[in-house]
């Protein structure tokens, strides 16, 4: 009898134990708060916004994003004409930079859930001038069109290295022992494809039948969206940066 009662004293303090504190459960089990079914992840639409910290050569950091229902579209930094006459205009660098007012293209889009992903290639704003390139043996012994890899100038005298080395012995000093010297042999040009070749490296490829843009440096996009709202960070040569956008037109 005293152990029947023992074990119906255990049984009630334990129902009243699981009343007075809710039967609680771990905190990993905590109900998840309900979706706002107001607030879409759609990208579909025109976006307006700007890149902390950044200045696209105009004096801007601002940033414009379009995307349609076919998860394609474009991005535009900056307020220029999005035009390239001259290569040789962006300071001399051999990798083409940011050109502001041009629409690069997204690439490699991915969607999950509020997260968007996708790239630009710098290279696409090459297009239309290395199109318009007329191919042209490399002059270095190959049967390759572009250019070769390494120029020189010396005033107004300009050389390609030959694809093939010269080679001559001789004798080392005091010694009575012959040396291979290997030298590369230098083709003179015109120095107008010099000039012509220094534009092309890194920017565009050539066959016998035309040249295309190489892809060029790549931005990364990691955007969060909450309605009519984007947020997130661009990660481009020059670092990371965040990116802050605003639905302006559906």
């Amino acid at each position: 009898m005293r152990d029947v009662a023992g074990r119906t004293w255990l049984i009630a303090f334990a129902i009243s134990s699981c009343v007075i504190w809710q039967c609680a459960r771990p905190p990993s089990e905590h109900p998840v708060a309900p979706v706002d079914a107001s607030v879409s992840s759609d990208p579909t639409g025109e976006w307006r916004g700007y890149v902390e910290h950044m200045d696209f050569g105009d004096g801007s950091g601002t940033v414009a994003l379009r995307f349609d229902a076919a998860a394609s579209g474009s991005v535009v930094f900056g307020t220029g004409n999005g035009h390239i006459d001259d290569p040789g205009s962006d300071a001399g660098q051999r990798e083409i930079g940011v050109v502001a007012g041009f629409a690069y293209t997204v690439h490699r889009v991915r969607a999950d859930g509020e997260r968007l992903r996708f790239l630009i290639e710098y290279g696409d704003a090459m297009e239309s001038w290395c199109v318009a390139q007329r191919p042209r043996k490399r002059l270095d012994g190959t049967d390759h069109f572009g250019c070769p890899e390494r120029g020189l100038r010396n005033g107004e005298r300009c050389f390609f290295n030959s694809g093939g080395p010269s080679r001559k012995a001789r004798p080392m000093p005091d010694s009575g022992i012959e040396r291979e010297l290997v030298r590369r042999e230098t083709i003179p040009v015109d120095c107008e494809l010099f000039e012509w070749c220094d534009k092309l490296q890194s920017r565009c490829h050539c066959t016998d039948t035309g040249c295309t843009p190489h892809p060029g440096s790549r931005v990364a996009f990691d955007l969060t969206i909450r309605g009519d709202v984007a947020d997130g960070s661009i990660e481009s040569p020059d670092g990371t940066r965040n990116v802050h956008l605003k639905r302006v037109r559906p």
